[in-house]
Order: structure tokens, then sequence, then C-alpha cells
């Protein structure tokens, strides 16, 4: 049908995290700010999670089951929601106006960090006033370059939590912002006395895979040390990164698929 175009997709490159979202050109931006997104997993083939051998040859022992159709919805159903162990992690940052609704910025102020005296700024460090067109400048005064918010959004709830078992869990994560990058690590908190205080030690990630499948080699990942492991049961000693801040580094449509082992905590110890 003339203006009409198919596109097919053999699901035939490696195991891997895929995921999709709208391309409408001239708003993409929005699109990807107001969704939809979601993940298209590939599995099996030569490369698949079947596949994965350690360093003796040993088969791996990855984390499951994850949901899978017919299964039960774990979103809705806790007894389902509780036998998971694999689970896929979108995070995305939002801002919201008074009255629920998506706040985007339509004009590029927002993204100069304008404050004009007299007018009510969008958010802490933005103004409101327009940037003309021609022939004040050549841009657009829609186009935003990028924009952070302020609230983080992980499976579309703000700020929710996740009730794990005392077990390794798989967590396929996907950096979905329009321009954010995450710094992510895993500390034990309290929300008593100071918000968020540490309480003890920092729980690894221990990275498997990324956009194009698995990992030559299992990395561990704290904040300040990235090491790669030998694959024969053993774990040297951390490497530390290039900047002593960085943990799991995120750039926007970054993917990371991660193991990290909850074993052992005690009942209630909440981590963020």
């Amino acid at each position: 049908m003339p203006g009409s175009a198919f596109f097919g997709y053999q699901n035939i490159q490696p195991a891997t995290t895929l995921w999709y979202h709208d391309h409408t050109l001239g708003m993409t931006r929005n699109n990807v700010y107001a969704g939809p997104a979601g993940f298209w997993l590939i599995r099996g083939g030569p490369n698949g999670d079947a596949n994965v051998r350690d360093s003796r040859g040993n088969p791996a022992v990855l984390p499951g089951p994850a949901p899978k159709a017919g299964g039960g919805d774990p979103n809705f159903s806790a007894s389902v929601r509780a036998k998971i162990r694999e689970i896929p992690i979108v995070v995305q940052d939002r801002s919201f106006n008074q009255d629920g609704s998506l706040f985007y910025p339509d004009n590029r102020a927002f993204f100069e960090g304008l404050n004009v005296p007299g007018t009510t700024p969008q958010l802490p460090g933005a103004g409101v006033l327009d940037i003309p067109f021609i022939p004040a400048s050549d841009i657009p005064p829609i186009w935003n370059p990028e924009a952070f918010f302020n609230t983080i959004v992980v499976n579309g709830s703000t700020w929710p939590q996740l009730a794990v078992a005392p077990a390794r869990y798989r967590f396929r994560l996907l950096a979905a912002a329009n321009g954010r990058t995450f710094n992510l690590s895993l500390f034990p908190v309290t929300n008593a006395g100071k918000a968020n205080e540490r309480l003890g030690q920092e729980i690894p990630f221990y990275q498997i895979g990324a956009e194009e499948g698995f990992l030559p080699k299992v990395v561990k990942i704290l904040t300040g040390s990235a090491t790669p492991l030998p694959g024969n049961g053993t774990i040297p000693a951390n490497i530390p990164a290039a900047d002593p801040k960085r943990a799991l580094l995120m750039g926007p449509a970054e993917r990371a698929d991660v193991i990290v082992d909850f074993s052992g905590l005690a009942n209630g110890t909440v981590y963020a």
C-alpha cells in the first residue's frame, strides 16, 4: 500500500537484552519521555544461557525463572512474584505537574538554565523566558537538547520498592532516560535520622552481559572498583576504577545484565 512499509525482525542475533520505543520523526524526545517502551529479550542459540561456561567448562547456573506468558502476572500476583528471580528493570527520570501530569519543558529556556527576574521558574534553576527563533537563534525554541528531571521512575513507578528473597537475582537493567546518566550501587540504608543513611557494606553487582550479549568475563562492580573474574571460582582483589565514585555507570539506552546475591541478609534489610 502506498505510504506504508513492513519491517521484519527475525530474532536471529545472539542472545541479548534489547528494547524498543517509538521513533516518530520530530517528537522522539516526547515519546521516549512518555512511553511506550519495553524489553525484547533474545534467548537461546549458541550464545544463550544454556551454553555459558566457566573456565573449567562447567555450565553457568543463572538465577531464574523469568516471567513468561501463561505463568501469571507478577505485577498483580504476590505468589507469582515470589518465585521470579529474573527481573527486567527500566530506570528513567520524570517530573510532574501539581495535578500529577507529566512535566516536559516546551521551550529551550529550560535547557539554557535561564532564571529571569519577575518570572516563575518551571523547576529550580530554570526560567520561563521564551527564546525567540530567527534572527536571535537558528534553533527552534521547542528543541531541548536534553533535560534532567527530579523523580526516578522504575518500571513506570516512582521510587518503588521490591521485596526479595534471600537468594540470587538476575536483573536486566535498562537506562532509558532522555539524557540522564545513572551511577547505580546498592547499600543497606535506614530512614532513621538522615534520609537513606548508609548502614553497612555495599552489595556488588556481578555484570554478566551488556547490549551485545554476554561479556567474555563476569565483572564484579562496587563503587570505585571493577574487577573481571577469572572464572575458576576465585575472586581476586578489587581493581580500582579510574573514578573512585564510579559504580555501575549507565548512559541513555545502555543495558546491563547483572546478578545480585541477597542470600544471608537479615529479614527487613533495606537497600537503596
